[in-house]
């Protein structure tokens, strides 16, 4: 014979057990809230960047104890996606990604995304890239790009805009050549190493590149020359946030080969300036603690040092406050650092209201939001209010 009061007190018992549950997946997907597990949006498996955010999560966790799970993803908006959301906690961004984000440019030039403020959680070393083609294609200096067959992956304007900049070096536009759009960075990659596009953009150190290298048909970088101005500058206007300048490590590479002149720029980890501080603090701790356990995975990982760390060049961003505890208490936070970061965050609110401002004035011009004319005059207002970097 059924009870009624003990299906009741079943009942009840269900459903505070159901209350705390949700409670807590709430508090786990809270900013403010210490995570049980970290999860990183990072770019897709097979990438130096996805090796490096798991040998760094295994330090990581040896140091202080935190687990982490890497969420690998093929542009820049899907890698922000489940961090808008609160499905991840850190995303692991070159500084062009981190910049379209940041600046509400291209792709997140639209009304669901705006300028994200995105806060450094650690500054990693300098990434090289560079555009490269097979070593028999042919092509040995921008303008041979004209009429060949050029990858471009929707949703990831960072790398787009590099495409967009190397011809324009040249004198030339995307009218001058075959876009072939692929799905995603490693796609890309693939594709070039197949034949099925002639150029492509990807960091200089990357599986991709190094597996064109290995083929016969070897592979090329496609060198600027620094004594050109006028035609870094054209570059410059569509890539604003990377250096051109010397790369000495690069797939094809033999000890001894000179340098070649491609573009540098810092890989960074960031996070939502909401995230929580202790979470930040920690992560950012077991990085510095565990840089003798990582050091060794990659070759790039040796240049994830303390001195990169607070390395300013090529970042355009605030630190998280989280970054700032771990730094004071390592007495490595300077006056210079604190100059900085003022600006940076002043930048950042700046562009907040100048995005708010924008729409409006948009809507009153009736250009469409999301709009290459949209786009376009947004780039030109952060230029104009000098909020670019």
């Amino acid at each position: 014979m059924n009870h009624p009061k003990k299906w009741i007190g079943l009942g009840l018992a269900l459903g505070i057990f159901l209350i705390f549950a949700v409670a807590g997946l709430s508090q786990e997907k809270s900013p403010g809230a210490m995570p049980k597990v970290v999860v990183i949006s990072t770019h897709s498996v097979g990438s130096m960047a996805y090796v490096f955010t798991s040998a760094i999560a295994e330090a990581v966790e040896a140091k202080v104890g935190i687990k982490s799970r890497a969420l690998p993803s093929g542009t820049d908006v899907s890698k922000m996606i489940p961090v808008r959301s609160g499905e991840a906690h850190i995303v692991v961004f070159t500084t062009g990604s981190s910049w379209v984000v940041t600046r509400g440019a291209e792709d997140f030039a639209t009304e669901a995304w705006g300028p994200y403020p995105l806060q450094i959680v650690w500054r990693g070393g300098d990434l090289y890239t560079a555009l490269y083609t097979r070593g028999n294609s042919g092509i040995k200096k921008f303008s041979d790009i004209k009429g060949r067959r050029v990858g471009m992956v929707p949703g990831y304007p960072a790398l787009n805009n590099n495409i967009k900049g190397g011809l324009a070096y040249a004198g030339l536009t995307l009218k001058d050549v075959t876009v072939v759009q692929l799905p995603s960075h490693g796609a890309a990659g693939k594709a070039l190493t197949a034949g099925t596009i002639d150029v492509y953009v990807y960091g200089t150190t990357g599986a991709d590149p190094m597996e064109t290298a290995s083929t016969p048909h070897g592979i090329y970088w496609i060198p600027f020359d620094p004594n050109d101005k006028e035609a870094c500058n054209r570059f410059l206007e569509n890539v604003p946030w990377v250096a051109i300048g010397p790369v000495a490590r690069a797939a094809g590479m033999k000890p001894g080969d000179p340098p070649f002149v491609g573009l540098v720029s810092p890989y960074c980890y960031y996070a939502p300036e909401g995230m929580s501080e202790e979470m930040v603090y920690l992560y950012a701790k077991g990085i510095w603690d565990g840089y003798e356990l990582y050091k060794t995975k990659t070759v790039d990982l040796p240049f994830w040092d303390h001195k990169s760390a607070v390395n300013t060049v090529g970042v355009y961003y605030p630190y998280h406050r989280g970054l700032v505890k771990l730094f004071k208490e390592k007495g490595v936070w300077t006056d210079e650092l604190e100059k900085h970061q003022k600006q940076q965050l002043a930048n950042q609110a700046e562009r907040v209201a100048l995005w708010k401002k924008f729409l409006q004035e948009a809507a009153g011009m009736k250009i469409k939001v999301g709009s290459e004319e949209f786009k376009n005059a947004w780039w030109e207002r952060l230029r104009e209010a000098k909020l670019l970097l």
